[in-house]
C-alpha cells in the first residue's frame, strides 16, 4: 500500500503537468525550452524523494521460526546478523551488503546475542530466571526479534472454528468432517485438534500437528464416553509441548457423544445448523480498515 507521502507526490506531480499545458496563461512568459528544463528538474528532483518514500515503506523483516546456537550455519544466522546490525550492534553485515554473507555462527556473533538479550533483559532474562545473556537464540530471544523485525509483527494471527461448532450429537465410530478458517498464519505452521470435557476436566488431543488446510476429516474415538459433552478445540502454530500456540479458538458449545444407534449419521450432521455455520464463517473475516 502506498504511503500518503508517495500518493502526495502524484498528486503534486499531475498538478504540476496541468499547470504548464493545461492552463493556457500560466507560463506565458515561458519559452518552450524553459518549460521542457523546468519540467526536467521538477520531476528529477521529485523522483528522488518518491524513490526515499519508497524505500521507507518496505522495510527489512524476518520471521525467526527455529532456535540458534553457536556452530549453526543457514539463512537464520545470516539474517540474525542484519537484525542486529539493526539494533546497534556492530556484526558488519546489513542487507544491502554485497559482500558474501556471514552464515556461521561463531562466538562473536554469541557474545552479541548476548549482549542484545542484556539489553532486552526484563522481557528475555528475568521471565526465564536468568541473571545473564548465553548468546543461545531461544523462544525469548526470537520471540523479542520476531517483535522487533518479524514480518508478522504488525498482523494478528487468528483461526476460527466453523463445524462443529456445538450442540451436535456425533456418534461414537462415526467420521466428519472438521472445518476451520484462519488469517495471518505463517507458512508451515501446523494445526492441533482437541476435545476438552469440562465435567472431568479432561482434555484429550484428537489430531496433532496436520497441515492448515481448513478441513480434516476425523472419527469420534471410543475413548470418549457416550453421554459425556466435550467443546472442540482447535490450535496453530504450538511448540512440541503443546504450548505457546500463535491462535486458537474452540467450538461455542460443547457437542454430546453419542453411541452410533441414538448419534446423528455423518450426512445429517454435516448438514445440521447451517444458519450457525455460516454466522461463524462470517464472524471470521475482519473487515476492520
Amino acid at each position: 500500500m502506498e504511503s500518503n507521502g508517495v500518493k502526495y507526490l502524484f498528486l503534486t506531480m499531475i498538478v504540476a503537468v496541468a499547470s504548464f499545458f493545461i492552463i493556457p496563461n500560466f507560463s506565458f512568459a515561458i519559452s518552450e525550452e524553459e518549460k521542457t528544463q523546468a519540467l526536467i528538474d521538477f520531476f528529477q528532483n521529485h523522483l528522488v524523494q518518491l524513490r526515499n518514500e519508497t524505500k521507507d515503506s518496505n522495510q527489512w523483516c524476518y520471521d525467526f521460526e527455529n532456535n540458534l546456537n553457536m556452530g549453526d550455519e543457514n539463512n537464520d544466522v545470516y539474517n540474525l546478523q542484519i537484525a542486529l546490525q539493526k539494533d546497534g550492534f556492530d556484526t558488519g553485515i546489513t542487507e544491502t551488503n554485497e559482500q558474501e554473507p556471514t552464515v556461521y555462527f561463531d562466538e562473536k556473533l554469541a557474545s552479541l546475542v548476548s549482549g542484545f538479550q542484556m539489553k532486552y533483559k526484563d522481557e528475555i532474562l528475568i521471565p526465564n530466571n536468568l541473571q545473564y545473556g548465553n548468546g543461545f537464540v531461544g523462544q525469548a530471544t526470537r520471540d523479542k526479534l520476531n517483535k522487533l523485525y518479524g514480518c508478522w509483527k504488525d498482523i494478528t494471527p487468528s483461526i476460527t472454528l466453523l463445524s462443529p461448532n456445538g450442540g451436535e450429537k456425533l456418534a461414537i465410530g462415526q467420521t466428519y468432517t472438521i472445518k476451520w478458517s484462519s488469517q495471518n498464519i505463517p507458512s508451515g505452521k501446523l494445526i492441533t485438534i482437541s476435545v476438552y470435557n469440562p465435567a472431568k476436566n479432561d482434555r484429550r488431543n484428537m489430531i496433532e500437528r496436520v497441515v492448515n488446510n481448513g478441513e480434516i476429516r476425523w472419527t469420534v474415538p471410543t475413548v470418549l464416553d457416550a453421554g459425556e459433552k466435550y467443546y472442540l478445540m482447535v490450535e496453530v502454530g504450538c511448540d512440541s509441548g503443546g504450548r505457546n500456540c500463535i491462535a486458537s479458538d474452540k467450538s461455542d458449545e460443547p457437542f454430546s457423544a453419542v453411541s452410533v444407534s441414538s448419534g446423528n449419521s455423518p450426512s445429517s450432521s454435516a448438514a445440521s445448523d447451517w444458519q450457525t455455520y455460516f454466522m461463524k464463517f462470517l464472524k471470521s473475516f475482519n473487515f476492520a480498515k
